[in-house]
């Protein structure tokens, strides 16, 4: 049964179950043996000494120790126990190594990992030997001991250390309620609270002088990990996933301490609730938007990271958006699960069958994160009714701007929009436009709606000369020059002026030319738009002298692909993607687009050259793991050029509006003629 067809109620415990269930399906095809130290031990995928190693198994024990415990799982309940051998063994407390002759441990991570082995064998405790509960526990105190003496880390600009924070309270809370006799147990207690005040952290905490727990909240945060308004900065700019993060290791804490009979610390919930009033407002319909970019493999990390969160804020915040948002997250990766039929979340687009380096972990993780949603569902007094779509989008309804991450975003009944000078690990700008129904058009490319110009060679140093925000009527309206330069000279300005309103969003973009250079590509406006798995392979583009299909086909191979085999075929397509063989491109004479009869651009240059589609051969996106186009406003240059000093590349302004194709057509005539 397709998960789109389920009650409207879902999902439920039983629903959880019955995916979860599947993890054999898949996690069988990556169990694997090794000798080592002349014993035989067994492990799942990539069993190296680091972060793809020991997350993933951390999280394969888990998983295969809650179908052990939950249906009675006997195969599962083995493999748990092998893992958990090899994960102590393979420790620094341990006796042994992993499969690459290195131990664990004492690792910027580690705890986290180890926060997983520990409640998976806490699920299966009363089945394993006396050694394994001993190895466990050594583990467990070695992880929370080391913490005991940190002062814990500050970070707000481009980096923060919320999620770290995070995670080592993780370790702190299991180690406190798993072990409420050790020696060490008040203390582990204390660092716990210690690191949720200094989580969620900002500024005026240090003003604040309420009580949490009995303690002053100004005595007791001495870092800054969030901007006042409660926005979040990671690999250099906005980041969903460092959302997700600190939310979902909140959420391990509150597990550990609930599952023990213990009450979590109050600290625990510190800034939690408006953290996530703010971040609530960027979730699109079955997603939440990326406005500073996405770096890692579409649609993973934060977006199932959250899941298991939102079950905990619907118990302590008693908070129905959170109901509505998990049922719509998890239907979405549900279906995909569905789709795959071979027990993988992420299959067909992004694991392939590798059980090595990232793909393991990626699935490994999901399964984690869906087994904790339903361990909370099961135990907690959670909210089962959620709101409408409407009473939703009234609810998240919201105008934001934030000078200090450098964001800006407008959510309403119509469309998420949102405008951000910096893209992860870079100063290039990107905008948004998402019409509701619509998010699975949405991919987070740095320039995206603004235009580009790419130097060669890419080593400029990058910056904002001037940004200006200005709040009214309604609306947010951005101006300021992003600026590429080297120490000596300045390669081009980049004018920005963009206008979020309540009805539609207007952006001018215009780009000159300060200094003679080569360019690799450029181009006008640059919206890119997905066409894959999530919206059937299939867009309709209408302009003024009909409609265009867009169709990605998974089978279209590169040209002359059958005379290459191997690693020849591999630098084949390597070099097919390089110049561009084989890739698409249309040509519209139009002063209008609107993309499936739902999203419609208006281009209001004076010089009009119409649209250029180009359609890339494959999947285009990091990992290779999602397929998008990019629609140009006039015709792009993507081969290698020459710009000279005073060149205007670029003067566009274009309304974007969430309309129909007639809605469109004749806003269009009234802009144009008038």
């Amino acid at each position: 049964m397709s998960i789109k067809t389920m009650e409207v109620n879902f999902p439920v415990e039983n629903d959880y179950l019955q995916i979860i269930a599947e993890f054999p399906l898949y996690a069988n095809r990556g169990w694997r043996k090794a000798k080592l130290t002349g014993v035989d031990h067994h492990y799942f995928a990539d069993g190296s000494s680091g972060e793809n190693g020991i997350r993933t198994n951390a999280n394969f024990v888990f998983t295969a120790a809650f179908l052990a415990s939950e249906l009675g799982n006997n195969d599962m309940f083995e493999k748990a126990a092998q893992g958990i051998a090899y994960l102590i063994q393979g420790h620094l407390t341990g006796t042994g190594h992993c499969v690459d002759g290195k131990q664990w441990g004492a690792h910027w991570q580690s705890a986290w990992w180890a926060n997983k082995l520990v409640q998976g064998a806490k699920l299966i405790w009363t089945r394993l030997t006396d050694e394994a509960r001993e190895g466990v526990n050594k583990v467990l105190v070695f992880e929370a001991d080391r913490h005991l003496e940190r002062l814990v880390p500050s970070g707000t600009f481009l980096d923060t250390k919320a999620e770290e924070n995070a995670w080592d309270a993780e370790i702190l809370a299991a180690a406190c309620s798993h072990l409420p006799e050790h020696p060490n147990a008040a203390q582990w207690r204390a660092k716990a609270i210690e690191f949720n005040f200094n989580t969620l952290s900002v500024a005026h905490d240090t003003r604040d002088e309420s009580l949490v727990d009995g303690l002053v909240v100004k005595d007791n945060v001495y870092t800054c990990n969030l901007h006042s308004d409660f926005t979040v900065e990671n690999h250099g700019a906005s980041h969903f996933c460092y959302i997700a993060s600190p939310l979902l290791s909140v959420t391990w804490s509150f597990y550990s301490y609930t599952s023990a009979g213990q009450k979590p610390p109050a600290a625990l919930f510190h800034h939690v609730n408006d953290f996530w009033q703010l971040s609530k407002s960027t979730f699109l319909d079955s997603r939440f938007a990326y406005v500073g970019g996405k770096d890692w493999a579409r649609y993973t990390y934060g977006l199932y990271f959250i899941v298991p969160a939102l079950v905990m804020l619907q118990s302590q915040f008693a908070d129905a958006d959170a109901r509505y948002i998990e049922q719509h997250r998890v239907r979405t990766l549900a279906d995909e699960h569905a789709d795959n039929a071979d027990g993988s979340f992420f299959g067909k687009r992004v694991t392939h069958d590798i059980f090595r380096g990232q793909p393991p972990k990626y699935e490994s993780d999901c399964y984690a994160t869906f087994a904790l949603a339903y361990l909370l569902h099961k135990s907690l007094a959670t909210t089962k009714q959620a709101p409408t779509t409407d009473e939703f989008r009234r609810s998240t309804a919201r105008l934001h701007s934030s000078p200090e991450s450098s964001t800006n975003f407008i959510a309403n009944a119509n469309f998420f929009s949102s405008f951000s000078w910096r893209t992860l690990a870079g100063y290039d700008p990107i905008a948004l436009f998402i019409p509701r129904g619509c998010d699975d058009m949405a991919e987070w490319s740095a320039n995206n709606l603004v235009g580009y110009v790419r130097p060669v060679p890419e080593n400029f140093s990058i910056g904002i000369r001037s940004s200006k925000v200005v709040d009214a009527d309604g609306s947010v309206y951005i101006n300021g020059v992003t600026a590429t330069r080297n120490e000596k000279q300045n390669f081009y300005d980049h004018h920005l002026d963009v206008a979020l309103q309540t009805a539609s969003v207007r952006i001018h973009s215009r780009l000159k030319i300060k200094s003679d250079f080569m360019a690799s590509e450029s181009g006008a406006i640059a919206l890119t738009l997905v066409n894959d798995w999530f919206n059937g392979f299939t867009r309709t583009i209408y302009h003024e002298s009909g409609k265009q299909i867009l169709a990605f086909d998974l089978k279209r191979d590169f040209p002359f692909a059958g005379l290459f085999k191997g690693k020849l075929y591999k630098a084949y397509r390597k070099l097919c993607r390089y110049f561009r063989i084989g890739n698409i491109q249309y040509k519209i004479d139009s002063t209008w687009l609107n993309i499936d009869n739902k999203f419609g651009i208006i281009r209001l240059s004076t010089n009009q050259n119409g649209f250029y589609i180009h359609d890339p051969i494959g999947r285009n996106t990091r990992g290779k793991c999602l397929h998008y186009s990019t629609i140009y406003g006039g015709k792009p240059s993507l081969r290698r050029h020459k710009l000279r000093r005073g060149q205007v590349l670029f003067d566009e302004t274009v309304l974007l509006m969430a309309a129909t194709a007639e809605e469109t057509r004749q806003k269009a005539k009234e802009l144009i003629h008038s």
